[in-house]
């Protein structure tokens, strides 16, 4: 999960309702960024990024949800655009390198751990 430049792990475009409150790391004597409100220029724009934001806060309340799949799939179809990762996955048109790519979309795929 990516941090931001001040450390937390909030949206600063756009906030869930329930995000997680901000984070203060007390050995870095770091204050939360403030946060405002950016009006994006196109009003269709707003409301798709909001129809976006209410879909993923839709299935993340529901306690069905896995959130590895939910995290997984949201990225297949960011980049991947009307395929479903499974198929994405046994596709063997696709190079190992290809769905290794693919395969790094799901989190339980992917390491932290920088040496590696």
């Amino acid at each position: 999960m990516t941090r931001g430049r001040c450390g937390s792990l909030a949206l600063h475009r756009m906030t869930f309702s329930i995000t997680a409150p901000r984070r203060f790391n007390p050995a870095h004597k770091e204050k939360a960024m403030a946060s405002r409100v950016v009006k994006l220029r196109f009003p269709e724009t707003e409301k798709l990024y909001q129809q976006f934001v209410e879909g993923i806060e839709g299935r993340i309340l529901d306690p069905k949800t896995d959130r590895d799949v939910l995290c997984r799939d949201v990225l297949t179809d960011i980049y991947f655009p009307g395929r479903r990762w499974d198929d994405l996955m046994a596709d063997r048109s696709l190079s190992p390198y290809s769905r290794a790519t693919v395969a790094s979309l799901d989190p339980r795929n992917i390491t932290l751990e920088p040496e590696y």
